[in-house]
């Protein structure tokens, strides 16, 4: 199964789907982060370099041609109150680019390890990371990261997939322990969904949380509240709303593995799109990073500013 997005619009509106690929200077074509920064710049996390995008142009940095990038493999990135970029690697350490500068920090800056899954932050400048199964906050006036793991057994945390607040989880005997911006939050599961039947976990925008099992099912916490998620009379999967900075209001179906996937009007019939992660930019057009297919934007048709939007003003 696949998830689905679907535009919930005027049947007249129309889309259409720009395509950027390694063919167009991208280092390759799968994209795991996209962030529109402060300065108007398009950030994406790939597997072979980080790239700054201006509507136009790809520039790429790497360990060859960018001093004080450790590794290539970046898999997330946030960007700081301060505009700083933070980019977790994932053998490499956490990355920042500050200035116009790379520093890495490493197991030598307190990292447990050099593997790290997924990087946050909250509004009054504290940054979490998640390095093998700790949770590690920086430390501005050290340079140093300490570890803030929630006390007892030490559990196997993973990174909360999808556009949310960003976080972890992992489960125990008390249920599904999420740690968000610094936050601890223990969500009672029931006895038909035990922990140890948990491979995934993501979140909606909005804080509600959706599970994967061992056997494909799905689940979704909502207000603190469990319930089992299963594929309508139509046929079609599980669905929640959307509604991007614009006010336009899309449904967005959760399917196998916990993918999603994009269905939109173009040309008089519906087109399909798989992606990875999503972003926005600040004219509310939807920037999709797919496995192995490249950076595709999808705008309303007949709107000129796409290529404007990520350029530096």
């Amino acid at each position: 199964m696949l998830a689905v997005l679907c535009l919930v619009s005027p049947a007249s509106a129309q889309y259409r789907l720009d395509v950027w690929t390694a063919d167009n200077g991208l280092p390759q074509n799968s994209i795991r982060a996209i962030h529109q920064t402060l300065d108007g710049y398009l950030w994406l996390a790939t597997f072979d370099g980080l790239v700054r995008f201006d509507g136009v142009r790809f520039l790429v940095y790497n360990k060859s041609n960018s001093p004080g990038i450790n590794s290539n493999r970046f898999n997330s990135l946030y960007e700081d109150r301060n505009g700083d970029l933070w980019l977790g690697t994932e053998n490499g350490g956490v990355t920042r680019y500050r200035h116009g500068s790379f520093t890495t920090y490493t197991s030598q800056h307190g990292l447990p390890r050099n593997d790290v899954l997924g990087i946050t932050g909250d509004e009054t400048g504290n940054l979490w990371v998640l390095a093998g199964d700790s949770i590690m906050q920086w430390q501005e006036t050290s340079g140093r990261f300490i570890d803030v793991t929630p006390k007892g057994p030490r559990l196997p945390y993973d990174i909360l997939l999808w556009e949310g607040q960003g976080g972890s989880w992992g489960w125990d005997q008390a249920g599904l322990n999420c740690s968000r911006k610094g936050r601890l939050v223990t969500y009672p599961l029931p006895r038909w969904l035990t922990g140890s039947r948990i491979v995934r976990a993501a979140e909606e925008r909005n804080g509600t949380i959706w599970l994967e099992t061992l056997d494909g099912r799905h689940a979704k916490i909502t207000n603190g509240n469990a319930e089992a998620v299963s594929a309508d009379n139509s046929g079609r999967n599980a669905s929640f709303a959307y509604r991007d900075g614009g006010g336009n209001p899309w449904t967005i179906g959760v399917g196998r593995d916990l993918h999603r996937f994009v269905n939109y009007p173009a040309s008089g019939r519906l087109e399909s799109l798989s992606f990875f992660s999503m972003g926005e930019d600040r004219e509310n057009n939807i920037w999709f990073g797919s496995i192995a297919q490249g950076l595709m934007p999808i705008a309303p048709t007949g709107h000129d500013g796409l290529l404007e939007t990520t350029r530096t003003r």
